[in-house]
């Protein structure tokens, strides 16, 4: 991807304020990362490792420019070149946060340095990409959160500008090839044919090392949110989804509520995990980052992101919708997916659920055949043990979590959800059943105790019951002692 143009940057805001990931140009002109050679730089920065961000002195020396979205043909925008100023703030940033051979904190994080860059534009500058003077770098705060507006970069004009390069690369090549290939082809008729088999197979390495950079996307059986997502907490202050604890208080819905996060089903820093990015026409809220399981609200439903398409509508805290205009599938570290009583959390501004569905529906499909039983109904209700134990008793002071991080509450369950959608129609019927009588009365249970007026409803309906059953039974005895009455009499 080319740089932005000047012509691409609103230059008419003093401050800018922007979220994404410095890379060295060093490793922008080899095209590659250093690091990791197979990886192309500009499609692959949350890969690029801090140790060669920070560390390797030709790319310190190179100086650094700051990859963000807009993503076009699989690349990073390069929006800015970072001044010297801002390059000895994002080297300190980088050395407290990471974990390196010049690192001076106790960080923890190996890949993927990003951070949210506050400057100005430097007017005198005619660079491409423009040069920002940088004032501050934020690795753990957004522009929202700094309390500044995301700057953001107009996309239109950078479709065609990978075009050109295209045009030049496969030109050269074709035109030395055609050449050798009729030469020695006629001299040695049968000799030439088995030389093609062998440049035949040499691509097929190729292609084999392509694929060899999935499994770096580590998918762990769960459902969580990226650790950059944001949530409010109780006072209105915004935190990243990384620094959320449990005991917080958290906003849940349109109606302004707060609820505590009493668990995390999943709580894992040190992860690469793949996430779906939700971009929607919300100016005021970042794309939303989950995993393909996790479900969001669309126009009161809850679907799994996967199931999510452009033009959807995604319910906002505000009380209104905003609709998907892209979306695009990315990694980071960290995985996480907080847990509150209601089963819902609002998430860059977006009401998501705590919860998981394993199909591309709303519903329950057992055979084929939708149930019309919810996902987000039939996974609150299978919640409630934990949900009793932990919320209401409150006794879960610390969580114990798998070698993925999954909470050893949910692991289980989680494993055998997988398998059991795997089985055929009968044999989950024949578990389903019994498990939504059980699960779905303990939801009934607890619904009914933490409802003030159900609970007052069924006092009063008892105690009515009570006195017609008192009632009835005091005329039957009457009635039997008259009766008795009369034979003596008689």
């Amino acid at each position: 991807m080319a740089a932005a143009p000047l012509s691409m940057v609103r230059a008419d805001e003093e401050t800018v304020c922007i979220r994404g990931f410095p890379m060295d140009v060093f490793c922008i002109n080899r095209g590659t990362l250093l690091d990791r050679p197979s990886l192309r730089t500009l499609s692959n920065p949350h890969q690029h490792s801090i140790h060669c961000l920070v560390d390797v002195g030709r790319c310190v020396n190179s100086g650094y420019e700051l990859l963000t979205l807009p993503i076009v043909n699989g690349d990073y925008t390069r929006a800015f070149s970072i001044d010297n100023n801002g390059k000895d703030m994002l080297l300190t940033e980088a050395r407290r946060v990471g974990s390196c051979s010049t690192c001076t904190g106790e960080g923890n994080q190996f890949v993927g340095f990003e951070a949210t860059f506050v400057g100005t534009i430097d007017p005198m500058s005619s660079s491409n990409p423009p040069k920002l003077l940088v004032t501050g770098v934020h690795p753990s705060q957004t522009c929202e959160s700094l309390g500044l507006t995301e700057f953001s970069l107009q996309d239109p004009a950078p479709t065609p500008m990978p075009t050109p390069p295209p045009t030049p690369m496969p030109t050269p090549p074709p035109t030395p090839i055609p050449t050798p290939e009729p030469t020695p082809m006629p001299t040695p008729e049968p000799t030439p044919m088995p030389t093609p088999t062998p440049s035949l197979r040499s691509p097929a390495p190729t292609t084999t090392s392509a694929p060899s950079s999935v499994p770096t996307f580590n998918v762990p059986p769960g459902f969580c949110f990226s650790a950059h997502d944001t949530v409010e907490v109780e006072g209105g202050d915004k935190i990243m989804m990384k620094d959320l604890r449990i005991g917080d208080s958290v906003l849940v819905d349109q109606a302004n509520k707060y609820e505590p996060v009493y668990s995390f089903g999943h709580h894992q820093r040190s992860m690469d995990t793949e996430f779906l990015q939700l971009h929607t026409t919300s100016s005021k809220n970042a794309a939303l980052e989950l995993t393909r399981d996790h479900m969001v609200f669309v126009e009161g439903r809850a679907l799994p992101a996967s199931a999510v398409k452009e033009g959807d509508s995604l319910d906002l805290a505000t009380g209104g919708v905003a609709k998907v205009i892209r979306i695009q599938t990315m990694s980071r570290r960290g995985a996480f997916a907080p847990f509150t009583p209601s089963g819902k959390i609002v998430v860059n501004g977006v009401v998501a659920s705590t919860y998981v569905g394993f199909q591309d529906s709303n519903a329950l499909q057992i055979g084929g055949v939708s149930t019309h039983l919810s996902y987000q109904w039939m996974a609150h209700a299978f919640e409630t043990p934990h949900r009793f134990v932990c919320h209401h008793l409150g006794e879960c002071p610390e969580e114990t979590y798998t070698t993925d991080g999954i909470s050893t509450w949910v692991s289980g369950p989680l494993r055998g959800s997988h398998w059991l959608l795997q089985q055929n129609g009968v044999v989950v019927a024949l578990v389903v059943v019994p498990m939504l009588c059980l699960f779905g009365g303990l939801w009934l249970i607890e619904w009914v105790m933490m409802s003030p007026v159900m609970m007052v409803g069924l006092l009063c309906a008892g105690l009515f019951g009570t006195m017609m059953c008192l009632k009835k039974i005091g005329r039957s005895w009457q009635f039997r002692l008259t009766r008795t009455k009369a034979e003596k009499e008689a």
